[in-house]
């Protein structure tokens, strides 16, 4: 894969817009990370922060703020063909808005993709190719594996990752599960729940 130009957390301010008709002539993913406005096949679209597009080269690309602000990561580049059978055969949507809930993780791996793009680093090419095909299978889960109430669980992993590393690490402290659930604003409950299920453990 040949990235072309490539931005990570990209801010605009109210009069950004993108018109290109006739399509960027390479592919473009962008993670949306604000409320905007996009036009697809010909209809406006109001779209909702944590969605994506992969356009295609030809497809029409319109888009612009729906408030104050735009946010984008973003990637414009040249796959070879194993890369477009495999965002085939992982079934990842093209020239269509898809809104995945909590995209935290895949923002680091755009983040992690431009630093090795402007970095001298030997392999990176290499680690670039790799890293987006763990963009194309997080995708994938994200689209496929996941109920509505999955990607909404999704929104405590990072707090969840952190309690359980601490448990891990200070085996000696006497964690309460209310204590816990106060952390991320949920009841004992459903912190129960939430943990059992991402971990498979009470």
């Amino acid at each position: 894969m040949k990235i072309n130009d490539i931005g990570y957390n990209h801010k605009h301010d109210k009069n950004f817009f993108v018109n290109r008709p006739y399509g960027s002539k390479d592919w473009l993913f962008l993670l949306i990370k604000t409320s905007s406005i996009f036009k697809i096949n010909g209809e406006i679209k109001h779209v909702k922060p944590n969605s994506f597009i992969l356009f295609d080269p030809e497809y029409p690309q319109y888009y612009k703020t729906h408030n104050d602000e735009y946010i984008d990561d973003w990637f414009h580049f040249h796959p070879n063909f194993q890369e477009i059978n495999y965002i085939k055969e992982k079934n990842i949507p093209i020239n269509k808005i898809c809104y995945i809930g909590e995209s935290t993780n895949v923002a680091n791996f755009i983040k992690n993709m431009c630093y090795e793009f402007f970095s001298n680093n030997t392999n990176r090419e290499q680690t670039i190719n790799l890293y987006f095909k763990l963009i194309i299978n997080k995708l994938n889960e994200k689209i496929y594996s996941s109920s509505l109430d999955t990607i909404n669980d999704n929104i405590h992993i990072d707090k969840l990752l952190l309690i359980r590393e601490k448990i891990y690490q200070n085996p000696e402290l006497d964690f309460k599960i209310n204590d816990c659930a106060k952390k991320l604003l949920l009841s004992r409950s459903y912190f129960q729940h939430l943990y059992v299920k991402t971990f498979g453990v009470s």
